[in-house]
């Protein structure tokens, strides 16, 4: 033990009680219900996915709702995504979660999404977007909206 005293092996035992405090991954459960918290800035994007009680869900303040985490997704909007509209960026998330926690969100259940941005709602409706919208935008959200359909969107 050449170079490593008892203030390291201190040190170390810290270190692994922190690192077992540290947010553990839930099992998923069948009878709860999936949520996916979405968000995008200018520049990233982040995606946690919990489960929790259908009943708690009624619950307003989210810090009683009992949420379990189960993944979390981050990135950094790069090349052409950067010039993407505001809407782009905020429902990227949805569909890189579709992509990479599929395992999770194809259930009978079905999963909720949670998010800051009002104007998504109208990816699940094209009917109701904006008329001014950039045809390259509209093109993108009309194909992403077909990605969604076997989510029961």
């Amino acid at each position: 033990t050449a170079g490593f005293s008892e203030k390291h092996a201190c040190c170390f035992e810290d270190c692994k009680d922190v690192i077992a405090k540290a947010v553990t991954l839930a099992h998923p459960k069948d009878d709860t219900m999936f949520c996916l918290f979405v968000d995008a800035s200018k520049d990233h994007w982040g995606i946690m996915l919990t489960q929790t009680d259908p009943e708690m869900l009624k619950k307003r303040d989210i810090a009683d709702q009992g949420h379990e985490p189960l993944a979390f997704l981050s990135g950094t909007f790069r090349g052409a995504q950067q010039r993407w509209a505001i809407i782009e960026k905020e429902a990227f998330p949805i569909m890189e979660a579709t992509i990479r926690l599929k395992h999770f969100l194809l259930r009978d259940k079905g999963f909720t999404i949670f998010t800051d941005h009002r104007n998504l709602v109208y990816i699940f409706d094209p009917e109701r977007r904006a008329v001014n919208e950039a045809k390259h935008t509209s093109d993108r959200l009309e194909r992403w909206t077909w990605r969604l359909s076997p989510f029961g969107t």
